[in-house]
């Protein structure tokens, strides 16, 4: 029998592949693998696959980050029941680069979590008492670290129910600016429809109960 003939093993979990802009010392792949250990992630449905930057070449730009899920795509055979997320910021890439990103990532019909203008916006909403006004206000190049800043006075730990409450407040910035925004403008961040995502495949509860 040909190797193309061979039939694959068969799985009944999706794989959620996210390329990362950070390193496996990072906010994004440390928050991720946080969640992956959550009750409310069903991993008899889901395997999530992390693709962080390599710590020798830092290959963080978007541009490389497709490049690290493509690759993954091709060599692992991705199904129609899996996800390649892009997780994603605006930071210092720009609009164009990232609009040609999204562009080609939309073609291989990949998914894309953008943050504006950086990660830790939305690990901020996992907080009570959030508060982004400061980074709306301030200037475009102070963005970035004063949300980083922000973030690391305060942290929010990661929970069924802190990440309930970012996906809320996620959502609420989005209906609040609008249609008609490439992005989400500054501060705001769409990985709330990672979330929505596993929750139409039954594999994140998007309610809190009370547990026996």
């Amino acid at each position: 029998m040909a190797l193309s003939e061979r039939p694959r093993p068969f799985r009944d979990s999706s794989l959620f592949v996210l390329g990362l802009e950070g390193e496996e010392s990072g906010a994004e792949y440390q928050y991720f693998s946080e969640v992956m250990t959550l009750s409310a992630v069903d991993r008899r449905r889901v395997r999530f696959v992390l693709l962080p930057t390599s710590a020798q070449r830092h290959d963080s730009d978007p541009r490389a980050v497709l490049e690290r899920v493509t690759d993954f795509a091709a060599k692992n055979d991705l199904r129609d029941f899996d996800r390649v997320w892009l997780v994603l910021d605006v930071d210092s890439w720009g609009e164009k680069k990232l609009s040609e990103v999204a562009q080609e990532a939309r073609t291989r019909e990949f998914f894309l979590a953008v943050s504006n203008p950086c990660f830790e916006v939305w690990l901020l909403l996992h907080g009570e008492l959030c508060d982004l006004q400061a980074i709306a206000t301030a200037g475009e190049r102070g963005r970035s670290a004063l949300a980083k800043s922000l973030w690391r006075s305060n942290p929010a730990s990661v929970s069924h129910r802190s990440v309930l409450r970012a996906c809320a407040s996620a959502r609420e910035l989005a209906t609040a600016e609008g249609s008609g925004w490439r992005w989400r403008r500054c501060p705001g961040s769409d990985i709330h429809r990672l979330f929505e995502d596993l929750e139409t495949r039954q594999a994140w509860r998007a309610e809190e109960r009370v547990e026996a």
